[in-house]
């Protein structure tokens, strides 16, 4: 919810450009506005603007497409949700609430929908186009061009390889005659790239992975040798004045009342990083450590193992890997386990899943069955055609089952004995 809009205006900045003054920005919105404010001449800014709920994130996602084609005569821009009739009457109102219609110049509410603005001293014939359009389908993206594409609500619907695809569409030019008058003020290449994404805190999502964690690799893939910045901004429900009375007290107490006292958390805090540090409260070095030696041949019927592939530097995130066997009985034997990181990181990896399945899967005669994250479709394609490899299931509730999975095998059954256990040199996890 927002106050009603306020009327925007013209008005002339300091180097002589007209330009529009937006609406007033909420305090956290102004901090998200200001690194787009100070965007360096040919940059690509990835500006995600996210967390709980009533944030006020569908207002500033819209105020920043009035103020990126007013601030670049010509742009082309997207404003995009996974699917479109939810866009309609979300952000597409949203817009239209904030936008003054003397602005709109030219419009479609028939596939494609879009609105042509116009300020009154541009040339003549000149105008800014915003797309209004849903995502799910990213394969048809391929041949468009943008100078900033902005997601509303990017968890848990809008997937990775439309957010992928739409990175390699920020490559859309000024006309001829604004870079010319922009060269006359001695800024020779105006255009700035923006990539603007709002997403409430659903985990093991692209948002959470590439613009809350910083784990880039695959953006970086996507717009290679870009000058690339990228923010995380949070928006809380108290960053929000326009919210009716007790909305949190609220919301946190209809979704408690319903079991969801986690996903309160998540939604109503905005935090990222609810399922960090959780524990197993009944986890024993005596219970839960192996004592019997390492598993023999006869003893297991198969070999599975996790992935995470990390960053390559010394300080990024770790790649990790974990190993275990099935017994007979169904229970589960940790028995290897990699962690490292810094250069070389992958194909030493990849050497400790060959030493695995020597070690483990040719006593028995199979493979392996390695599950790596998703989202790394890049090193999952490395390393399929070598290895028994699959991507996980993912999905917006996929932490959530995978925890409960873990916790239930390290309970112990009615036998006393839990149905996980690790060998006893294994200590890093």
């Amino acid at each position: 919810m927002t106050a009603p809009a306020p009327p925007s205006s013209e008005e002339v900045a300091p180097d002589g450009r007209r330009i529009i003054r937006l609406p007033e920005f909420t305090a956290r919105q102004q901090v998200a506005h200001d690194i787009i404010v100070n965007a360096k001449p040919a940059s690509t800014t990835i500006i995600g603007f996210g967390g709980a709920v009533g944030g006020s994130k569908t207002a500033w996602l819209s105020l920043e497409a009035l103020y990126l084609s007013t601030d670049f005569p010509g742009n082309r821009i997207l404003v995009a949700r996974s699917e479109f009739n939810k866009l309609v009457t979300t952000t597409l109102e949203e817009f239209t609430k904030w936008c003054p219609p003397q602005f709109i110049v030219k419009k479609s509410d028939q596939p494609p929908v879009y609105r042509d603005i116009r300020m009154a001293h541009w040339p003549p014939g000149l105008a800014s186009r915003i797309y209004f359009r849903g995502i799910d389908d990213w394969s048809s993206l391929g041949s468009e061009q943008y100078g900033a594409v902005l997601i509303d609500e990017a968890a848990p619907q809008v997937k990775d390889m439309a957010a992928a695809m739409l990175l390699t569409r920020l490559r859309h030019k000024l006309p001829k005659v604004v870079e010319e008058a922009y060269a006359k003020r001695g800024i020779p290449n105006p255009m700035r790239y923006f990539f603007l994404v709002t997403s409430n805190p659903y985990p093991n999502h692209w948002f959470e992975k590439w613009i809350y964690h910083r784990q880039l690799e695959e953006v970086m893939d996507a717009i290679p040798g870009a000058n690339l910045s990228v923010h995380f901004v949070p928006s809380k429900i108290a960053d929000n004045p326009h919210l009716p009375p007790g909305y949190a007290e609220t919301q946190r107490a209809v979704l408690t009342a319903a079991g969801l006292g986690e996903f309160a958390e998540r939604m109503l805090e905005g935090r990222f990083d609810v399922y960090e540090g959780r524990i197993f409260d009944h986890f024993s070095l005596t219970l839960h450590k192996w004592q019997h030696g390492e598993p023999t041949e006869k003893q297991y019927k198969r070999v599975v193992g996790g992935l995470d592939f990390g960053q390559p530097d010394a300080t990024g995130h770790p790649t990790a890997g974990l190993v275990g066997v099935i017994l007979h009985s169904g229970r589960l034997v940790r028995v290897a386990e990699f962690r490292q990181r810094g250069a070389g990181v992958h194909e030493r990896l990849m050497a400790w899943m060959l030493a695995q399945q020597t070690r483990w899967g040719e006593p028995i005669h199979k493979r392996i069955e390695w599950v790596a994250d998703r989202s790394q479709s890049g090193w999952i394609s490395l390393a399929s055609p070598h290895f028994n490899l699959r991507p996980s299931e993912g999905g917006p509730d996929s932490l959530d089952r995978t925890i409960g999975l873990v916790a239930a095998r390290l309970e112990p059954d009615a036998s006393g004995l839990p149905g996980s256990f690790y060998l006893p040199h294994l200590t890093m996890w």
